[in-house]
């Protein structure tokens, strides 16, 4: 399989938010493509996510 080229930050813009969010819009779409199942939570769940993995493995720990 020829294996494909790095994605490119997209730099068009003068205003870093749009370069940034078109940049992650390409990230997703090619992830997507290897992942058609793959759907990306916002930074507030992978926080949710993250405090409540770091409290079963410190419930884990005290038992």
């Amino acid at each position: 399989m020829k294996p494909r080229p790095f994605i490119s930050p997209y730099m068009g813009s003068l205003d870093s938010s749009i370069n940034a969010s078109l940049t992650l819009a390409k990230l997703y779409k090619r992830i997507r493509t290897i992942d058609p199942t793959h759907k990306p939570g916002s930074r507030y769940q992978a926080r949710l996510k993250h405090k409540r993995a770091e409290r079963r493995a410190h419930l884990r720990i005290v038992k």
